[in-house]
């Protein structure tokens, strides 16, 4: 980044604050104490000591100006956190706090003791995303172009990577519904398939009970014994043939009422 008009020059004062900076000025000046979440006006998180407030808030000053100039935005997240920069869509909170040092407990207390150093730090991300910059033999003022560099080249990052994974959901419920419409197909396969295995069934059922019929009837002729109850008996299991039969598939008062 080697825009010279880009706000780059360190004030020895706040001057012609951001608005966020403002707001967070004032609420600090005014109550002490605010809520990054709650409060109804935008609020950057700051975490110091009282004589390292108004350094970070030049610092804050310049690194919100410079997001600005580069074309980028704050907005809180849909939890109400923030507000968080906004690098084509892609949200990093921030905050800034004086790093503490660690004075371990005496030997009849339990409680370590922690003392402000000075040093400030600029948190960006959170969770295992977070980076952070502080004080060292670059004054962490200085380091603001770079910083923002870096967010840069990890908000694109950022958007490969979603539409990377967009690309890979996409071709995965693709893949998905390709598998799903062929287990539905060789699904309705099977089970037209068994159908016919079953109505094959019925339908050699129904040719073995008229072979039956037929021998009975045979029988009867034979020994002479054609009687009107025979008659009546072939004429009941022709129709009950007829009725398993799927090719014929004749109703049935009895079997087929509900």
């Amino acid at each position: 980044m080697s825009d010279k008009n880009a706000p780059l020059k360190i004030p020895e004062k706040l001057t012609k604050p951001d608005v966020l900076i403002a707001q967070t000025k004032d609420s600090k000046d005014n109550y002490d104490f605010y809520s990054y979440r709650t409060s109804k006006i935008d609020l950057l998180s700051i975490y110091v000591e009282k004589d390292n407030f108004n350094r970070a808030l030049i610092i804050m000053d310049m690194f919100v100006k410079l997001l600005r100039y580069r074309g980028h935005s704050f907005k809180r997240d849909i939890n109400g956190y923030g507000p968080h920069i906004m690098i084509k869509e892609i949200s990093f909170p921030f905050s800034i706090r004086e790093a503490k040092k660690r004075i371990p407990p005496e030997k009849n207390s339990y409680s370590s003791t922690y003392i402000p150093t000075g040093i400030l730090v600029l948190k960006i991300g959170e969770s295992y995303k977070a980076q952070e910059w502080k004080d060292g033999a670059i004054k962490l003022e200085n380091q603001l172009t770079k910083i923002v560099a870096k967010l840069e080249i990890d908000a694109e990052k950022e958007l490969i990577r979603q539409e990377e994974s967009r690309i890979y959901w996409l071709k995965y419920e693709e893949e998905k519904e390709r598998k799903n419409q062929i287990k539905r197909r060789k699904d309705e396969e099977i089970q037209k398939f068994n159908k016919l295995v079953e109505l094959s069934k019925q339908y050699n059922q129904s040719r073995l009970i008229r072979e039956y019929i037929k021998a009975e009837y045979e029988r009867a002729v034979d020994k002479n014994n054609l009687t009107p109850e025979k008659i009546e008996w072939i004429k009941w299991a022709n129709d009950k043939a007829d009725w398993l039969d799927p090719i014929i598939n004749k109703t049935d008062d009895i079997l087929d009422a509900e």
